[in-house]
């Protein structure tokens, strides 16, 4: 069969629309990445990379700082620079995904630096220049009006002795030529602070090469900043006294590396603070990263609950690391893992893994962080288990194990696993999953699939939570409530309490009782929404979708909004009370 080849009649449309779609922030991690490729064969050799602030003259005579990168690796003639600044142009680079073949750093830089990239490449002593840019809506590279060349010769411009090795430079001219390209990166797309670069490069590659150097230049991260090396997740939680870790092997292509930071909620990276994270890391790089700096868009403080990590997520972080052959592959930019039906992978998928493998001093720190909170009381726990017996529901969490085939039992925090101590801080151990090792789900009591009620009173808290504005949320993986304690919904019922009992809530003991009872019928009508929901789900055979509705924050909003049951309650339990009827009479 012979076929006649598409061709693209409007290339500068094609062109311009691929550059428009690119992700702005990768452009970083695209540069990079072509500087490590770039010392691919010097891995027996120690190599630099370096980012400077490099000042660039104007037309009218005035000069403005300009991010650049140079890397030390084999530099390219004038006809391999010529090549590489087109558009899926690669040397020595596999044509592929999961490969850095080209495409990224001039299709991401271009996006926030239509003004241009000017590439050196120092090739035996003969250093070329190539400068890609857009004018008039149309990419390309710059030419000489009256020679009509396209890449120019500028050794002169460098001293004999920056000519004795190979190296390849790359300076960023920005949205504007006159943007400083170091406080303006992205034009106006994006507002950065002056750790924009070091965020965006900490919170993409989990390590570096170990024969790769990767140093600031002075004034890159601020005015008074001296040179300065750069060091990765993995250097910082093994070389750091104050962070505990370990590594659990799954032995199925997965390990699960959970760091602690006892020395407070400020990961300190060489004079720029990180925050806990949670991440996928594939080849070194991390995806679907979660934290609360600005410019991440997925929440640690969210995510986390989803992991089995209800509590302490700002000082706890989670790795999850797949091997290099684990069936995964990177998208068209590389700022995502697909399947290979090209759907995303992401860290919700793997909390099986974290609440499963969690090593026991991780639970024990989690456990002292829970009890700094205020929340479920044995009553109200009693009397959801006899509720879930009315409703005739089985007791059991029955959830997908792992390899998201097989369901195992987990609500007595074994899931299946063959009982294994954790091994001392910084160690690795490896661990099977068993698949139908669990006991039978009626052996278990309903007391223990009780959803956790716990009350959030801290504003940072409340946001890092996603409760800013919701009276609750629900989260399975954890299977907890969290009650946002300054929602109206709350305070309203708190208020009215206090009315109806003014003279029992000015004494301290009789104040106690009464908020205690408050909580607990708040908590109870909560996780009764919760609970009633998912039977709904069983009984009606709800959709996936449906009961994800039914739990939501929204939904948990309204149903505590709506229950006007709860103050009446509270007079009619308390009504009998005799340390009120006392603390009353004395009044």
């Amino acid at each position: 069969m012979a076929i006649d080849k598409l061709i693209v009649d409007n290339s500068e449309v094609l062109i311009s629309r691929e550059i428009q779609q690119a992700p702005i922030k990768t452009m970083v991690r695209e540069l990079l990445q072509n500087a490590i490729e770039a010392q691919s064969e010097y891995k027996n050799q120690l190599r630099e990379i370096k980012f400077s602030i490099e000042p660039v003259e104007l037309e009218d005579g005035s000069y403005v700082d300009k991010l650049s990168l140079k890397n030390n690796g084999t530099g390219m003639t004038s006809l391999e620079l010529r090549s590489i600044t087109n558009l899926s142009a690669s040397i020595g680079k596999s044509m592929g995904k999961g490969a850095n073949y080209g495409i990224g750093a001039k299709v991401s830089g271009l996006r926030s630096n239509p003004a241009g990239i000017i590439y050196h490449s120092n090739c035996s002593g003969i250093v070329s220049e190539v400068t890609i840019m857009c004018e008039d809506g149309v990419y390309g590279r710059y030419k000489d009006f009256d020679s009509n060349d396209d890449v120019f010769d500028v050794t002169g411009e460098y001293q004999p002795s920056e000519l004795v090795e190979d190296w390849t430079k790359v300076t960023l001219l920005g949205s504007d030529i006159e943007d400083n390209t170091m406080k303006k990166p992205f034009g106006d797309e994006i507002d950065v602070d002056h750790n924009w670069l070091n965020s965006l490069i900490h919170y993409r590659y989990f390590r570096f090469p170990n024969n790769i150097g990767i140093t600031y230049g002075e004034g890159v991260l601020s005015d008074k900043q001296t040179e300065r090396t750069l060091y990765s997740w993995e250097h910082l939680i093994n070389v750091k006294d104050k962070i505990q870790s370990e590594t659990v092997d799954a032995g199925d292509g997965v390990k699960v590396i959970y760091a602690l930071n006892n020395n407070g909620t400020t990961w300190n990276a060489y004079q720029h603070s990180l925050n806990a994270t949670g991440a996928i890391v594939y080849k070194d790089e991390m995806f679907d990263v979660a934290s609360s700096h600005k410019l991440l868009p997925r929440k640690w403080g969210t995510t986390a609950p989803r992991l089995g990590i209800p509590f302490g997520s700002d000082r706890l972080s989670i790795f999850i690391e797949l091997d290099d052959g684990y069936p995964v592959d990177m998208n068209q930019y590389r700022d995502q893992l697909v399947d290979n039906l090209g759907d995303p992978i992401t860290l919700d998928q793997f909390a099986q893994y974290v609440s499963i493998l969690m090593p026991d001093w991780v639970k024990s720190f989690i456990d002292d962080e829970r009890k700094k909170h205020t929340g479920s009381n044995e009553n109200m726990r009693r009397r959801i288990e006899s509720m879930i017996r009315n409703l005739s529901l089985k007791s059991s969490q029955l959830k997908l194990d792992a390899s998201g085939k097989t369901k195992v039992d987990i609500s007595d925090g074994t899931g299946g696993l063959a009982g294994q101590k954790s091994k001392k801080s910084g160690k690795k151990r490896r661990v099977q999953l068993k698949r139908g090792s669990s006991k039978s789900a009626t052996n278990k009591s309903a007391y223990d699939s009780i959803p956790q009620a716990v009350f959030i009173s801290d504003k940072d808290e409340i946001r890092e939570k996603g409760l800013t504005g919701k009276a609750a949320s629900f989260v399975e993986g954890c299977n907890t409530v969290f009650i946002n304690a300054e929602h109206p919904a709350y305070l309203d019922k708190v208020t009215e309490t206090e009315n109806d009992f003014a003279v029992v809530m000015a004494d301290e003991s009789g104040r106690v009782i009464v908020m205690d009872s408050l909580n607990e019928e708040y908590e109870f009508s909560l996780i009764s929404s919760v609970i009633h929901s998912k039977y709904e789900a069983k009984r009606g055979k709800w959709d996936t979708e449906t009961l994800n509705q039914s739990l939501s924050n929204a939904a948990l909003t309204v149903a505590a909004s709506k229950d006007q049951s709860i103050v009446p309650m509270i007079k009619m339990k308390l009504g009998s009370n005799k340390e009120l009827q006392s603390i009353k009479a004395a009044a």
